[in-house]
């Protein structure tokens, strides 16, 4: 008779009687124990909560204005006092820079037309008299005089909808010169205003023209507290060398 039934009896035995809690293969034949649906469920909810927690909570500054009004106010109190809308700076040198595009106050405005042609973005010159010109490009008109850059005006909710334009939006988003800036975010404010408000900047950087020194001053032009609009406008200031303040 051969063996193997008692080979076999006798591995069950040794089964049937080894501690629950020691570190054994389950027989031969039988499949592992697997995880529950329901803590993998469970898991995964978790994960989910605390992700979106986190989410929300990292772009506050940009849900928070946008629906305030539409949560009950109880619920806007507390998310302002455990997470409250982070300040935002606007990179001012940047602009005096250009901003990436050569759009430099009292300098060459051909600067500016040849990086519009590197973005194969095709300006339109229209000629007003007098020495002036205007470089109008989707969503936005420079004034030239006497051959310079001398003011101009950004339409920014154009501008972030026109991919013609993609190769300038990082240089904008980096000065946080973008459509999601707040008007609570740059000014400290608790509440976002309604209608059309302006936040003004004048540079110290004067420059001296034919008609005396004159000093950039960039204006945000903001509608319902959300940043829309960008201007250059001038101030002239001190007309002597001798009293213009140092660079």
């Amino acid at each position: 008779m051969s063996k193997e039934p008692w080979k076999r009896a006798a591995q069950l035995s040794r089964q049937k009687y080894r501690p629950a809690g020691g570190a054994s293969s389950p027989p031969p034949g039988l499949p592992r124990p697997r995880m529950r649906a329901g803590c993998i469920v469970g898991w995964l909810t978790l994960i989910l909560v605390i992700g979106g927690t986190a989410a929300l909570y990292f772009t506050r500054g940009l849900w928070l204005p946008r629906y305030s009004e539409e949560l009950p106010r109880p619920v806007v109190d507390v998310v302002k006092d455990v997470a409250p809308e982070p300040r935002r700076d606007v990179d001012w040198r940047a602009l005096e820079r250009g901003l990436g595009a050569d759009l430099i106050p009292f300098t060459d405005y051909l600067l500016f037309v040849g990086k519009l042609g590197d973005w194969n973005v095709t300006p339109r010159l229209v000629e007003t008299g007098g020495g002036t010109w205007q470089v109008r490009a989707p969503g936005m008109v420079v004034y030239v005089q006497q051959g310079v850059i001398f003011t101009y005006n950004i339409d920014l909710e154009h501008v972030f909808r026109d991919d013609r334009w993609e190769q300038w939006w990082p240089a904008l988003k980096d000065a946080n010169l973008s459509t999601d800036l707040t008007w609570t975010a740059l000014t400290g404010e608790s509440e976002m205003p309604t209608g059309a408000t302006r936040h003004s900047y004048r540079s110290d950087r004067s420059t001296h023209l034919a008609d005396g020194w004159v000093y950039p001053v960039y204006t945000l032009h903001f509608q319902d507290g959300w940043l829309r609009q960008i201007e250059l406008e001038v101030e002239f200031g001190v007309s002597d060398e001798s009293a213009a303040p140092d660079r």
